[in-house]
């Protein structure tokens, strides 16, 4: 089995950290798999950087759509991509000899659109956020959704609306399957015009359980001091992950818990630094790319805190359950697929941080009592969550398209 595996990038941030999980994961259960990038970070032997190929008048198009960006983006929230501009990767796919196409995280021109649908191989899209079915941008709510559907919405004309538009037009008759990490992405996808006629399956993200996993010295701990631990690409800056909204859950805790000593370490933050944000002490220790760092931090934490405000099934919070440590956060998007309420962590309502406050407080208290919490956490990242149940189903869903 041989197969090419498209991706932005190969590292820096968790959609492309999954994808090079995943990619490997296929290689160790006999894939010839092969990761083509627009941008490559990494020195992995497999991934490989393509050249852009294409004609003269495709990069004068292309320079009048970077033209325009700057102006674009003024009206848009958050991360967006617009994939208007040519590539020329899908030759690059379709004179391989490989099976099958696996996308995971094409934005920022990775390939464009119309590109997409050139692509004369089956293709398994694995969706790690909402753009595909939506506009330009990568997480969108309920109402900016029903609005680019409704063809009489106010926002016609709008470059969002034009990038949702050409989707639908491009994309009605693909050899295509769509794979989402939560059942919570796998159902906007099938209430989407764009995608709803393609057959959606959920398979959650895997992760190296055996790097990823408990300390034997974890011990319960204090119940007057309680080492928090948050962190994200961009962490304190990208207002989709929360910062400000576990800030505010601190302060509220002690208020009616003042002897309580907290510790709040923060990793994807660009410096390495101390900062003292309303009163509380936040250590940043920069960005981690070691796993085997990244490991130790989640076993040294009492609780791992994930106030998203939107989100899919992030790394993050499957990474610390496999450390054994358990989760606090908002009940929304694929998080309540990873955190089960009060037996590995604490759900939230969205976005209240008082209830936040009392996750804190009840993991506290669980935890100084029992190791249940550990056990628990612990026992659902091994089952879920592992290498080779990732890729086995891959396989499987391959040989669907291919046989």
């Amino acid at each position: 089995m041989k197969i090419i595996y498209l991706s932005f990038q190969d590292d820096n941030g968790g959609a492309f950290i999954g994808a090079k999980r995943l990619n490997h994961a296929l290689i160790k259960q006999g894939v010839e798999s092969s990761m083509l990038v627009r941008q490559k970070v990494s020195n992995d032997p497999h991934v490989i950087q393509y050249s852009e190929n294409i004609k003269e008048f495709q990069k004068r198009f292309n320079r009048l759509i970077v033209a325009k960006m700057g102006e674009w983006r003024k009206n848009l929230k958050g991360t967006n991509s617009f994939n208007l501009r040519h590539t020329g990767v899908h030759k690059i796919i379709n004179t391989s000899d490989a099976e099958c196409v696996i996308m995971h995280w094409i934005g920022n021109d990775t390939i464009s659109i119309r590109e997409i649908a050139l692509i004369d191989k089956p293709i398994i899209w694995r969706l790690a956020d909402m753009w595909a079915f939506s506009g330009c941008t990568h997480y969108s709510d309920d109402k900016e959704l029903d609005a680019l559907e409704n063809p009489s919405s106010p926002i016609k004309g709008s470059i969002d609306k034009f990038v949702w538009s050409r989707k639908k037009k491009s994309w009605q008759d693909l050899q295509m399957k769509i794979v989402c990490g939560s059942e919570w992405l796998s159902s906007k996808v099938r209430l989407s015009s764009i995608l709803k006629n393609y057959e959606t399956f959920t398979i959650p993200s895997s992760l190296n359980t055996d790097i990823f996993a408990p300390s034997r010295n974890d011990n319960n701990k204090n119940s007057h001091e309680c080492n928090l631990l948050f962190g994200a690409n961009n962490a304190l800056k990208d207002p989709r992950k929360g910062f400000d909204l576990l800030i505010e859950a601190i302060v509220i805790l002690k208020k009616y818990k003042p002897d309580l000593r907290i510790k709040l370490k923060v990793f994807g933050h660009n410096k390495q630094e101390k900062l003292n944000i309303r009163g509380i002490k936040v250590n940043s220790v920069g960005y981690i790319k070691e796993e085997v760092v990244m490991s130790k931090l989640y076993q040294e934490a009492d609780i791992f805190m994930i106030p998203s405000r939107a989100d899919n099934l992030p790394f993050t919070a499957m990474e610390s359950l496999s450390c054994g440590t358990p989760v606090v956060g908002f009940a929304i998007g694929g998080i309540p697929e990873i955190v089960d309420h009060q037996v590995n962590g604490f759900l939230a309502s969205p976005f209240n941080c008082n209830e936040l406050a009392e996750g804190i407080e009840w993991i506290i208290i669980s935890r100084k009592s029992s190791n249940l919490l550990q056990t628990k956490a612990r026992e659902k990242a091994s089952r879920l969550y592992s290498y080779q149940s990732q890729a086995k189903s891959y396989i499987n869903l391959i040989d669907s398209m291919t046989s």
